[in-house]
């Protein structure tokens, strides 16, 4: 229906609670967006509550983790994200770990966050800067700062993207 790989999960009463049994019955998964935080990448519909689950693929308003060693891209990342944006109908979206729930706007800016991120890092290799010197000197950007994304990312969080990215641009 949107375009990507989607499968109903079948309803099993079988070592469930009702209530869970009951939203495995009315639940899709949608995979096949892209790569992103790994090669697992899958965004939970519940299509009668108008709400989607994006995993850890969309964590938080922070730095993600870019996991090559599981099939994961920083490349990819942002459109994967811009991608479940899309998805209609939905109103409410559970991140991995923010602490309240979320819209399908907050995908799509988490999905620009992303691509900022990635145009740094590019433009910072191609003019000849050292991973250390982006990790080192990489602030989040004043417009998401207002949106409230995290302020202090340390550098231990940001310095594996920038490894990441930088090998997959080469």
């Amino acid at each position: 229906m949107y375009g990507l790989y989607q499968t109903t999960m079948a309803r099993s009463n079988r070592n469930h609670a009702p209530h869970q049994a009951v939203l495995k019955a009315s639940t899709r998964l949608i995979a096949g967006l892209a790569t992103s935080l790994d090669n697992n990448d899958a965004f939970v519909i519940f299509p009668a509550l108008r709400t989607m689950h994006t995993g850890d693929t969309f964590p938080n308003k922070g730095m993600p983790i870019m996991d090559v060693n599981n099939g994961g891209s920083g490349l990819a990342y942002a459109d994967t994200l811009a991608k479940a944006a899309k998805v209609p109908n939905i109103d409410i979206v559970i991140t991995g770990h923010n602490q309240t729930v979320l819209t399908s706007a907050d995908i799509q800016t988490y999905s620009e966050f992303v691509r900022d991120f990635v145009a740094t890092v590019r433009a910072a290799k191609k003019s000849g800067q050292s991973i250390d010197d982006v990790a080192n000197s990489w602030k989040m950007p004043e417009r998401f700062l207002k949106q409230g994304y995290a302020q202090n990312t340390p550098v231990n969080r940001v310095k594996p993207n920038v490894e990441v990215l930088w090998k997959e641009l080469n």
